[in-house]
Parts: structure tokens; sequence; C-alpha cells
């Protein structure tokens, strides 16, 4: 994370525990990772399940009604904060009120765990339009990618493989803001388009 500072969406993954008390951060979780471990925990727990995935399916309403009036961020962190709000103290509610008759190894007891322990950074969206209720859009983005892995450990050589991740960063980063590279190479390059 070379130079990097802002904000930061992540999963559950522990080495983003290490930008926790970082002031050049500031973190937020993905709901879709939350709303995994309650899906998991359906077979052994359906009502608290089923309860927990019915106000998320909610909150992704919130999200898309926002985005059909096509808010801006000013009016989209109103919209949340009326709307998402009361509906994630209840959430909260739910789980502070059931974890002590979970047994924390269980699937409903992770599903628990994974979400009381990231309640901050699940919350923080609430208060940061331009932040997304998850990051389903990045990992869609570089889903090729992870595809492709083992075909990637096969570059030739280091200096290949960099050149090459180089390459498909361009590639995704020019997909997720709507530009073709071919373009904007040729663009660069002093090509000019003939119809």
């Amino acid at each position: 994370m070379l130079g990097f500072k802002g904000k930061l969406q992540t999963d559950g993954y522990s080495v983003y525990e290490t930008y926790e008390n970082n002031p050049d951060f500031i973190l937020f979780s993905c709901w879709a990772h939350a709303r995994r471990y309650f899906e998991q925990a359906l077979d052994k727990d359906k009502q608290r399940g089923n309860f927990v995935l019915r106000q998320i399916q909610i909150l992704y309403k919130i999200e898309e009604s926002a985005k059909e009036q096509k808010l801006s961020d000013e009016k989209r962190q109103k919209w949340r904060q009326e709307h998402a709000t009361p509906l994630l103290n209840t959430i909260k509610e739910f789980l502070d009120k059931n974890r002590e008759s979970i047994l924390p190894a269980c699937a409903i007891g992770k599903a628990f765990g994974y979400a009381i322990i990231r309640w901050d950074k699940l919350i923080a969206y609430t208060f940061h339009a331009e932040v997304k209720i998850d990051h389903n859009f990045i990992e869609n983005a570089i889903r090729p990618l992870a595809l492709g892995m083992k075909n990637y450990l096969f570059a030739g050589s280091d200096k290949s493989a960099q050149r090459a991740a180089k390459v498909y960063s361009l590639f995704a980063t020019c997909k997720l803001h709507g530009m073709n590279p071919c373009l904007l190479a040729a663009e660069q390059a002093g090509i000019r388009r003939v119809n």
C-alpha cells in the first residue's frame, strides 16, 4: 500500500487489521461479506439467520433507492442516516441481545462474531456517502485476474510478471472508469481515429 492514504473497504482478512489505528486510513467493512456468514448459518439457525438477512436486504433496498433517485453525496448521506441508521440499530440490538445464547464456534456464532467485531466499520458507510455498502464492484472487476491466477504463475520471469500486473491494473482501472485503453493509448501516441 505504498503511498496510499484514504478510505479502505475490506473483507475480514486479518492483514487489514494492521491498518486499524493508522491515521492515514479510514476502514470500512463490506456488508456482502457479513451477509455470507448469515447465509451459511441458515441450515443450523434459520430463525436468527433469516432475521438478520431480511434486515440486510432492506439495507440494500435503501441503497438501491438512493441510486435510482440519483442523490448527491450530501443527500445520500442524509438518506442513509434517515433510513439505514434505524435499521442498523435494530440489527445491533438483535446481535447484542442474542450473542450470549449462541456458541461462538457454530455457524450463527461465527456470523454474529464477524458482524459484532466489525460493527463500527460496517456502519461507517452511512457517514461517507461516496463509500458503497459493499465492495462487490471491485471483486467483480478483479474476477478475471483471480480466475487466471494459475496461468499467471508461468509469466516467464519476474519482470514479465510485473509488466503483466501493470497492464492488468491499467485495463481494470480503464474499465472501472468507462475508458477504452486502446483508444487512450492511441490518443497518447498522437494517432487519430479515422471514421
